[in-house]
Parts: C-alpha cells; sequence; structure tokens
C-alpha cells in the first residue's frame, strides 16, 4: 500500500444490520398485532365518511381492509384493487388478486376461513349499498363518484391505519400499566406484508412455499422480507454440530459451544 494512502471515513463500510437478532424486518411485531385485534378494531374508521355508506358500514368496510392485509400479505394497492367477486368460496377458500406490480393477473391464494368469513360479512353489508357505477367492480369502492379511481386509495387506509394507532394510544393501556401502548410505532399498510413472511418463517415454512405465497420470482427477494429468528439459528447449529465427522469420516458429534468455536 502506498504511503500516502491516508484512511478516511468513508472508506469504512457502515453495519446496517440491528444489534437485536430478533428484530423484525420492516414488519409489524405480533404483539402489536395482538394489540390492534384485542377489542380495538371497533375504533378503526370511527367518524369517518365514505361514499354513501352509514358510519357502522363504514367500519366494517375497514375492517375487512385490515383484516386482509393482516392474513394475507398482499400490498395495499393489491387489497384496494381486489374485485368485488374475489372470494372463491369453498372448503378451501381463496382469494383471487392481481399482481400488478408484476403483471401476473388473477392470481389465487389459499385463505383460512376466518379470513374468508369476513370477505363474505363485508359481501353482504356491500350488497345492500348504493355503490357508483364506477366502483361497481370492486370489493371496497372509491370515497365518491368524483373520485379520480374508483376503488379505494391506499393513502385513505394509511390516514386509518395512523388514526387508528393514536386513538389507542390515547385511549388503551396494557394490562402492566404501559400507556401509550403503541408508542414508537409506526404504523403502516406495507409493513404486514413483512409480518406475513415473518410469521411464515418463524412457523418454519419452507423458503419456496413462502416465495409462491408472496408471489416472488425469485427466493431472494422472499428472503428479504423476514429475518430468521436466533432460536432458529441455534437449531440449525445443533442440527449439524449432531452430524459433525472427523478427517476420516467417523461420526464425531460435537457440542453446540464447540462447534460454534470451529
Amino acid at each position: 500500500m502506498s504511503a500516502s494512502f491516508i484512511r478516511q471515513h468513508h472508506h469504512t463500510i457502515a453495519d446496517t444490520e440491528s444489534r437485536s437478532e430478533e428484530r423484525t424486518r420492516q414488519g409489524q411485531p405480533e404483539l402489536v398485532i395482538s394489540i390492534l385485534d384485542d377489542e380495538n378494531l371497533d375504533p378503526l374508521a370511527s367518524g369517518r365518511l365514505h361514499s354513501s355508506l352509514n358510519a357502522n358500514q363504514v367500519k366494517q368496510m375497514f375492517r375487512c381492509v385490515y383484516i386482509l392485509l393482516r392474513d394475507t400479505g398482499r400490498r395495499p394497492g393489491e387489497i384496494c384493487q381486489l374485485g368485488a367477486d374475489c372470494l372463491l368460496d369453498g372448503v378451501e377458500p381463496e382469494l383471487i388478486w392481481d399482481n400488478v406490480k408484476g403483471k401476473r393477473l388473477g392470481r389465487r391464494l389459499p385463505i383460512s376461513q376466518q379470513t374468508a368469513s369476513a370477505i363474505r360479512d363485508w359481501q353482504q353489508v356491500r350488497a345492500d349499498t348504493l355503490i357508483a357505477e364506477a366502483g361497481a367492480d370492486y370489493l371496497f369502492p372509491a370515497r365518491s363518484r368524483a373520485a379520480p379511481i374508483p376503488y379505494l386509495r391506499t393513502q385513505t387506509v394509511g390516514d386509518a391505519l395512523r388514526i387508528w394507532a393514536k386513538w389507542i394510544n390515547d385511549n388503551v393501556a396494557l394490562p402492566t400499566g404501559e400507556t401509550p401502548p403503541l408508542e414508537g410505532v409506526s404504523l403502516y399498510a406495507y409493513a404486514f406484508r413483512h409480518s406475513y413472511a415473518q410469521r411464515h418463517a418463524a412457523a418454519g415454512i419452507p423458503v419456496d412455499v413462502l416465495r409462491d405465497l408472496m408471489d416472488h420470482k425469485n427466493i431472494s427477494t422472499t428472503m428479504g422480507c423476514y429475518d430468521i429468528s436466533l432460536r432458529r439459528k441455534r437449531e440449525a447449529v445443533a442440527t449439524i454440530a449432531a452430524l459433525t465427522v472427523d478427517r476420516l469420516g467417523a461420526r464425531k458429534p460435537s457440542s453446540l459451544g464447540a462447534y460454534e468455536l470451529r
């Protein structure tokens, strides 16, 4: 190396990883989701006006939007653009949706009966409301007849989530007495997609299956949506340690600590 070389601060490589190995990658932690679900769904979209819907109908629509974000892992825009007949009902229900970003339309996603029930409930409510002709084909029609797009805007969903989070912080206390319960939490719609990926990864769903559920082309994209928990890393090390062999190929199990030091 030349003697004229001088180390500069910009020559260093920044550590972009969090110090916590258990962090989730841009997703909502399960604790946050449990707070949202725990008798706190009713205030969602309270007081919000939307087309010809009454107050209760607005709440039911946004309740369905939230459940679909939480349970399906679809992008906010994909939820907002769902067709009115997006539910393929049956013993094993499926959600018919369009991957607009990937230009793959008419995709099918297996969903639970509980999620399907939320869609059915909203479809029944929707059937009794006056929907503008432009939004008739969408599960979640636009806010007004004059809206530039005929379906619910992602910005509207985001606004409703932020107001909901503020209401929870102002009115709900955790059993431990901590308040506000969502302090420091940024509640935004896209985070539920990462939570979906993290939840499936933590349950041990193979990455190739998760890739298909997320409708990614590349596994590397899927792996960028979640973190491997410290528990699973230790399980992997323990499994390999038990299969360690010596230089002659003979089985020579190693302790977890000894294997990690190799």
